[in-house]
């Protein structure tokens, strides 16, 4: 079946949240994922089990030989069985528990960062378009003042010269759509490449607004605390000292215990005698001193780099909360104080000389003025986009705050037993 998104030349409606949703659908990086997710899981599940006993059965003719018995009979029948008398396989599965744990985080920490390359995509699909939409504009402004320019010469009232400034205007208006709208189709190409969408399919996306822009609320040690980088970091720790554990149970290796029968010949007849065996490794060569005390400095590492990961988030977390709120005052500001202004400086200037009453040279700097204001105000928005996907992944949440938790396509945890 076809989905309706996936019609070619069908006009679509795309927003952040139905961006993100297919990108857990169908790209294969949330495959891979789930398959290490899975992989773990299965690792823990295994984890942790009893080696099989081992049964050995031998078959001769010893009572042939002492003419007890004719042929060949079992003579000897063995059960052996490895056992830890230090816990080394329930330690085996701890360290399979944590790996998984880590394995969940990594996955979470991907698909944030999945997420933060599809709103790049999106975004910028986005401003290309409105910068296209605005060049449109300006080709549109130019072209009507060309034409009031062409009746002002024709009634002598405007020079060869200035009629020149307002074609030249006009063209530079012109080039700038073409250049703009190879842009907006590579921008729409490299989208739907992404999303496994055919090209020439017609794409519609919600409007450019900084205004929903949400800080997070809460101290930035509580944040942290929840990031994905943060609390793998952490799961490591609990890693190396469960591999702690596991060293200083090998130091003595599995018991073997068997339980044995055997038949021989005993007065002219065949008897059979029962026992049971035990072997114990001595560590006398080996002690497996050096193991340990790698394990050791194993985690005392995994601790300072947690101290260090802990450091670098925060930073960067306090770092980028003061850009983009920085870049979100400064956009509000630029509107209010420059492209309100200038756009009102353009609408009086082109209303005079359609009256008259301005010369060329007025018009075209008011043009220039505008546009140029326009063209700055879409760089503010598109630097604080860039910064708002980034102050996301540093408090390590969706790019999207719509995005449900149990939506189909994240990562999901198979059933565990909690240790």
């Amino acid at each position: 079946m076809v989905h309706s998104e996936s019609r070619p030349n069908e006009l679509a409606y795309w927003d952040m949240t139905k961006v993100i949703k297919r990108v857990y659908r169908i790209t294969p990086e949330i495959k891979s994922l789930e398959q290490e997710v899975k992989s773990k899981y299965s690792q823990y599940r295994q984890a942790g089990k009893w080696p099989n006993p081992t049964i050995e059965i031998q078959s001769d003719n010893r009572l042939e030989k002492s003419n007890v018995e004719s042929g060949y009979q079992i003579n000897s029948l063995e059960l052996s069985q490895e056992v830890s008398l230090t816990g080394r396989f329930g330690k085996l599965k701890k360290v399979a528990y944590e790996e998984y744990r880590h394995a969940l985080e990594k996955a979470k920490w991907n698909r944030l960062q999945l997420e933060a390359r599809s709103a790049g995509f999106y975004y910028a699909l986005q401003l290309a378009r409105q910068k296209l939409s605005q060049a449109k504009i300006r080709l549109s402004e130019t072209t009507r003042l060309q034409e009031i320019g062409k009746i002002r010469s024709r009634v002598g009232d405007l020079s060869r010269f200035h009629r020149d400034r307002l074609i030249i205007v006009r063209e530079k208006a012109h080039q700038q759509v073409l250049f703009l709208s190879t842009q907006s189709n590579d921008a729409l190409n490299r989208f739907l490449d992404f999303l496994k969408l055919p090209r020439g399919m017609s794409i519609k996306l919600s409007d450019l607004d900084l205004n929903n822009t949400r800080f997070l609320d809460g101290e930035s040690n509580a944040i942290i605390a929840q990031h994905p980088q943060y609390l793998m970091a952490k799961i490591s720790i609990d890693k190396k000292r469960r591999e702690l554990s596991v060293a200083k149970a090998s130091r003595l290796d599995n018991i073997n215990i068997r339980i044995f029968q055997e038949q021989d010949e005993f007065n002219n007849r065949s008897d059979k005698v029962t026992g049971v065996g035990i072997s114990i490794p001595l560590p006398i060569w080996n002690t497996r001193r050096h193991v340990v005390k790698k394990a050791n400095a194993e985690v005392s590492k995994s601790q300072y780099d947690l101290k260090y990961i802990e450091r670098d988030l925060k930073s960067n977390y306090k770092s980028r909360t003061v850009h983009l709120s920085h870049l979100i005052k400064q956009t509000n500001h630029y509107q209010k104080t420059i492209l309100v202004p200038a756009k009102r400086v353009f609408t009086q200037s082109k209303r005079r000389f359609r009256s008259g009453d301005s010369g060329v040279l007025t018009l075209v700097d008011a043009v220039n003025t505008y546009f140029e204001a326009r063209d700055q105000y879409l760089a503010l928005v598109d630097a604080a986009l860039k910064e708002l996907i980034q102050y996301r992944l540093a408090a390590g949440i969706s790019i999207n705050p719509n995005i449900n938790t149990n939506t189909k396509g994240q990562i999901k945890s198979p059933t565990y037993k909690q240790h």
